[in-house]
């Protein structure tokens, strides 16, 4: 039985030396994967950096144009809008003094008229005084 068991412990070292290199191959083969990871995510963050500063300075020259183009966009619409406010009070102006010229042309003209319209009465006293005295006699005086 001694022979046997020999055997058994043998075969039992051989097994647990296989199970050893199987953990040890694993074991390695685990730490190359994350030595590999760790080198992979370095290169990773080397490279999201540059773009996150590649980033920045697009952004930066990005607001300083839509800076300048405001500030010109701005500099343009005050520019119009005193132009558009100058012209708008010049029209205004403009209506307002030919309306007081109408104004006064219908003034004028109403007097002309009121002017006319007295001759014109008075003509029509005078027809109706002279048709009055013809056939009814001269006025007589109270």
């Amino acid at each position: 039985m001694i022979p046997d068991q020999a055997w058994q412990y043998g075969v039992l070292g051989v097994i647990a030396f296989l199970f050893a290199a199987a953990i040890i191959y694993l074991f390695r083969r685990y730490e190359a994967r994350e030595k590999r990871i760790e080198e992979a995510s370095v290169g990773v963050a080397t490279e999201r950096a540059k773009w996150q500063m590649d980033h920045a300075i697009l952004r930066a020259e990005h607001d300083v144009r839509i800076a300048a183009l405001r500030a010109e966009f701005e500099a343009k619409h005050r520019e119009l809008v005193a132009g558009f406010t100058a012209a708008l009070q010049k029209e205004r102006d403009t209506s307002r003094e030919h309306e007081d010229d109408v104004r006064k042309e219908f003034a004028e003209l109403m007097e002309n008229i009121a002017a006319e319209a007295a001759r014109a009465a008075a003509a029509t006293s005078q027809v109706l005084d002279k048709i009055y005295e013809r056939f009814i006699g001269p006025r007589r005086p109270y």
